[in-house]
């Protein structure tokens, strides 16, 4: 078999998602949500909740952000990153994450985040970047 060399052009690091974003890890179950994507969805850990749908055809998660707490709805907590010493909001949705056959059971993920006409916030599984671990030396 003879050495194929790529032609492509190089990008020699992941694309960064600009803007509102939020990030998934299966492995823990759960949903952080950036500066962006917390201003435009006007949350507040301890007092929002949030509804998680998801369309197949389109292959689409969505969140609705309600103030009522319910038992279908996550509640926004918050997430302390020691790595960068800030916290974050975050939801638990374990249950949830099995039932979407396109998030990644492997490394995190990033996707950015979209609202609807309809009141509703949105990501695209196809926008998704996986997040490269650091390995501390």
């Amino acid at each position: 078999m003879a050495m194929k060399f790529f032609n492509e052009k190089l990008v020699p690091t992941i694309v960064k998602i600009e803007g509102a974003s939020v990030s998934i890890s299966y492995r823990r179950s759960q949903v952080t949500f950036s500066k962006e994507a917390v201003e435009l969805m006007k949350l507040e850990p301890g007092k929002s909740f949030i509804e998680v749908g998801y369309d197949e055809d389109a292959k689409r998660v969505a969140f609705k952000v309600s103030t009522k707490p319910g038992e279908s709805k996550a509640k926004v907590e918050t997430f302390h990153v020691h790595a960068k010493n800030i916290d974050v909001p975050v939801i638990y949705i374990a249950s949830y994450l099995e039932e979407i056959p396109g998030i990644p059971r492997g490394l995190a993920c990033r996707y950015p985040l979209h609202s609807s006409e309809e009141g509703y916030f949105y990501f695209d599984l196809s926008e998704g970047k996986e997040k490269v671990k650091k390995v501390k030396k």
